[in-house]
């Protein structure tokens, strides 16, 4: 059995962070059309109301282990959807 290296599970996290920072800029209703589970739903709107780059930050590292708890399936289908919004 192969480990994954520390590396490559800091570039997923990143990944998963920078997707979930990403859905936070989409709009009410595009969001509402992603059908996330309803805490990473609500942890987006307290993402979107903070100001200092401190809380964000911890936010988007919350955001991230959200991520990482949710179905990777539904994961990839939110970014193809990411995708498709680009």
């Amino acid at each position: 059995m192969v480990e994954e290296s520390r590396s490559a599970m800091k570039r997923e996290v990143e990944a998963l962070q920078d997707l979930a920072v990403a859905i936070s800029k989409l709009s009410d209703r595009d969001v509402s059309r992603l059908n996330l589970p309803e805490k990473l739903s609500q942890a987006i709107l307290d993402y979107r109301k903070m100001k200092t780059n401190g809380a964000r930050r911890r936010q988007a590292q919350y955001l991230g282990r959200l991520m990482r708890e949710a179905d990777p399936e539904e994961v990839a289908r939110w970014s193809s959807q990411m995708q498709q919004r680009k």
